[in-house]
């Protein structure tokens, strides 16, 4: 890639939101699938227990990160947004701040395991050396700069190293130490990637600015920090209290189910983050609101197809993909389905209010939903066991899902009576499909036939829904 002509040109013009959700989106939804596959081989080799200690590792890896980095990159990728031309002046300083928080990270993970010495406190050692090079990664550049499809091929060939190692190694287990190894590489070889594609200006000492230090950002993004803190803790405070109250056998079973929602999630971050800067750019226009809105239609009804494929390929998904040891999870993975178009929906409402600079409020949300859920968690894990982890999601997403609405309500944005119809449908056909004696395949039939007639009913099939989606989605902006 040659260099830039000059200080001003570094960042391509301006791609259409639609090109954007498609990069990042089809870049994560290959890498996740990937990635599952190397839990898939992991999880048969380990078996639930172990399995179940090393996704609390990964938990734990989860809350480490946000150590190495509390908000920063969401800070910095937010003045990119705004200012493509300043990811030549941030991209040095904000990977060394990052880089040094990373290493107090390791320290701590290192100091917990001589303390503690437990097979899951060596696990999330391991995983702790991964955020060496993450800190050095430039993500956040190229979602904030636009640059979309490098970032979708560094996540896959992430994911493709990772799971290479996996599969390579992971035979019994006593291998699953290796799962972080594989980790480490893939993040080694994702960096290299990312720093081999970017512009040259970019990586140029001599153009940081002193007033825009990586600390200051990093202050800035304080907020991010503790809203990414909460969240993080709505999606792992389940498996910790499984961990407390059931043992690693429970987790490993849960997360058999929890994989295939991860995979569909993928969907539910992606797509927002890959329209976070468009967002952040059209602020309140008129031309935010009609992104905001049709962005919301079309998440939910991806999610409720999602959620229907789920719902009626469970039985296969789990015993064939898991093996048998994992066949509990299967009425799990039913229940689990029905978040997937609350949580899309939640989380373009949380990206939407970040854009337009409502930190506090998405804090506020998102502490409510994580006191909720750890409420729920505990009064139904006690009461019927692990299933009730998986209902207490579901309605912690019901409570984020009402909590979301007020907000965007007060931003213009009115489209109750379309989502209500669309989860109205999504109830309805997985009550049909529940009680279908008939296998995955013939389910499966179903499920899309169910998703048709919810787009007949919500309207999305009508010429006028798809040239709003192309005015939305598909119009190229004229300027940044």
């Amino acid at each position: 890639m040659s260099a830039p002509r000059s200080a001003t040109v570094t960042a391509p013009p301006p791609r259409s939101p639609g090109r954007n959700v498609l990069s990042m989106v089809a870049g994560q939804v290959v890498a996740r699938a990937v990635l599952l596959l190397a839990f898939l081989t992991a999880a048969r080799a380990a078996g639930p227990n172990v399995f179940g200690q090393l996704n609390i590792a990964l938990g734990v890896l989860t809350l480490l990160g946000l150590i190495a980095d509390p908000g920063l990159h969401y800070a910095a990728q937010r003045t990119i947004a705004a200012t493509p031309e300043m990811a030549r002046q941030l991209v040095v300083k904000v990977s060394l701040v990052r880089l040094l928080l990373a290493s107090v990270a390791v320290l701590g993970a290192v100091a917990a395991f001589f303390i503690l010495r437990t097979p899951a406190t060596r696990l999330t050692m391991l995983y702790a050396f991964t955020l060496l090079p993450s800190a050095l990664a430039l993500s956040w550049a190229y979602s904030g700069a636009e640059r979309f499809g490098v970032l979708a091929g560094a996540n896959v060939l992430n994911a493709a190293i990772y799971a290479g190692c996996v599969l390579l190694w992971v035979q019994t287990p006593e291998d699953v130490v290796f799962v972080p190894v594989g980790l480490l590489l893939a993040n080694l070889g994702m960096v290299v990637l990312q720093y081999v594609l970017a512009p040259k200006a970019w990586l140029q000492p001599h153009a940081v600015a002193p007033n825009l230090g990586g600390w200051r950002l990093l202050r800035e993004g304080l907020p991010f920090g503790l809203a990414l803190l909460l969240s993080q803790m709505l999606v792992w405070i389940d498996s910790f209290l499984l961990m407390a109250m059931l043992g690693s056998h429970a987790v490993g079973i849960y997360h058999a189910a929890y994989r295939w929602i991860l995979l569909a999630l993928g969907l539910a971050t992606y797509f927002p983050q890959a329209l976070f800067p468009r967002m952040l750019r059209l602020g309140e226009s008129h031309d935010g609101l009609l992104l905001l809105q049709q962005a919301v239609r079309l998440s939910v009804q991806l999610g409720v197809g999602a959620g229907l494929c789920l719902f009626a390929l469970s039985p296969w998904l789990v015993t064939q993909a898991f093996g048998s040891e994992y066949e509990e999870a299967q009425s799990l993975l039913r229940i689990l389905a029905m978040l997937i178009p609350l949580a899309m929906y939640n989380s373009l409402a949380i990206h939407h209010l970040n854009a337009r600079r409502r930190e506090k409020l998405t804090v506020w949300i998102t502490s409510a939903v994580v006191a909720c859920n750890a409420l729920l968690n505990v009064v139904l894990i006690l009461t019927i066991g692990i299933q009730g982890a998986a209902w207490a999601l579901v309605l912690t997403e019901i409570a984020s899902f009402a909590l979301c609405s007020l907000a965007l309500a007060k931003a213009g944005l009115d489209i109750s009576e379309s989502l209500l119809k669309s989860l109205v449908s999504l109830v309805l056909a997985g009550l049909l499909l529940w009680l279908l004696p008939y296998g995955p395949a013939l389910r499966a039939g179903a499920a899309l036939l169910a998703f048709f007639f919810m787009l007949l009913l919500t309207g999305e099939l009508r010429r006028a829904r798809w040239r709003a989606y192309r005015q939305a989605f598909w119009r190229t902006p004229s300027g940044g």
